[in-house]
């Protein structure tokens, strides 16, 4: 993602992290404009999107 200028680091509260560029968004937007692409992925973000927190990434993230 950041070596393709999707997103770049930066630091909140003393923690990394990772933020869109302008160009990311323009990407994430054009893959929500196309219908039939990573159909499955979007069905489950719209539905638990709201449920994903830094905390439960960070869980995910860590076993593996």
């Amino acid at each position: 993602m950041v070596g393709d200028k999707l997103a770049s680091w930066l630091t909140v509260a003393n923690r990394t992290g990772v933020q869109l560029t302008q160009q990311g968004i323009a990407a994430g937007d054009a893959i929500s404009e196309l219908s039939d692409s990573l159909k499955m992925e979007k069905v489950a973000l719209r539905h638990f999107g709201q449920a994903i927190t830094e905390t439960l990434v960070s869980q995910i993230i860590s076993r593996g």
